[in-house]
């Protein structure tokens, strides 16, 4: 299965736009990345940071509780 991205503003505030993304793959186990974006609406500054996570071992059922991750990680 190729990887999707969800692509998705999450709100304007203090003069910054606010963005995050999901990446998610499945190719024998699956894989999720997190991007958090914060661009500056008053000048070229931003910030970004991005988050891997996946299970290790295919053979198991791993389940990633990915509503807790969302939480966590773009919130």
């Amino acid at each position: 299965m190729p990887a999707l991205m969800v692509i998705m503003k999450l709100f304007e505030h203090d003069n910054k736009a606010f963005y995050y993304a999901t990446n998610v793959s499945k190719q024998g186990i699956e894989y999720i990345s997190y991007l958090s974006f914060i661009k500056s609406k008053n000048s070229e500054q931003a910030i970004r940071y991005v988050i891997d996570t996946t299970c290790t071992d295919n053979r198991t059922n791993c389940s990633l509780k990915k509503a807790e991750l969302e939480e966590k990680f773009l919130c």
